[in-house]
């Protein structure tokens, strides 16, 4: 994706590669763990889809709710 009004490249995908992203912005600034930006999600849906993935997005909710659990930090979903 380009900004157009300085036309600068803000993101580059390889649409051929199951998961290659590069971009120029800051998602994390938007980006929580029961709510994470597309990008993140998209990174570990493909980790999670390739044929050696051990785990399931529900082992990652589990932990990532553990996780905070143990710093007494509360998700709600």
């Amino acid at each position: 994706g380009i900004w157009a009004e300085k036309q600068l490249v803000e993101i580059v995908e390889i649409a051929e590669h199951p998961y290659f992203v590069a971009g120029q912005f800051h998602p994390e600034f938007r980006s929580r763990p029961w709510d994470p930006h597309p990008l993140f999600a998209g990174f570990v849906e493909a980790a999670l889809e390739h044929p050696n993935a051990r785990r399931t997005w529900a082992d990652v909710a589990d932990e990532t709710r553990q996780i905070y659990a143990d710093v007494g930090v509360r998700i709600e979903t």
